[in-house]
């Protein structure tokens, strides 16, 4: 009985955690739409996918908005960071998202929206997508 009262307090603490955690918040993010001739629509959506997973991660007490790709005026700015990360290839996605009041992680401005703001991602031949850098500029 002491074992399966052990299990059960165990369970119940991980279903409060996963609950009360705070996540950034991608449940209604609008995906804006681009066409490119540089990127495929996989591609593209591919990205939008991996940056909405690192905010959720990362941006704890933030909203996400929107987001999408910067279009194929920012290859040539792609193509520099792809040579900064040694990866094959680069894209640039902008997005919009709500600060709560928190300032999120305390480095961002409280009660505040970011608009353009940059999400920069690599990835090598036949690769995932992944993270490397965001921000403005």
């Amino acid at each position: 009985m002491k074992s399966f009262r052990s299990i059960l307090l165990l369970l119940l603490s991980a279903v409060i955690l996963i609950v009360t955690c705070s996540c950034g918040d991608v449940s209604n993010v609008k995906i804006t739409e681009s066409e490119s001739q540089i990127y495929t629509e996989q591609e593209i959506n591919s990205a939008v996918k991996t940056a909405k997973n690192y905010f959720r991660q990362n941006f704890s007490g933030c909203k996400l908005l929107t987001i999408g790709y910067a279009g194929d005026d920012s290859g040539e700015e792609a193509a520099e960071w792809a040579k900064t990360y040694e990866a094959d290839k680069a894209i640039i996605l902008i997005s919009d998202f709500e600060v709560d009041s928190s300032g999120g992680d305390g480095s961002l401005e409280p009660s505040s929206t970011y608009t353009d703001w940059k999400w920069i991602l690599v990835k090598d031949n036949n690769g995932l997508w992944r993270h490397a850098t965001h921000g403005y500029g």
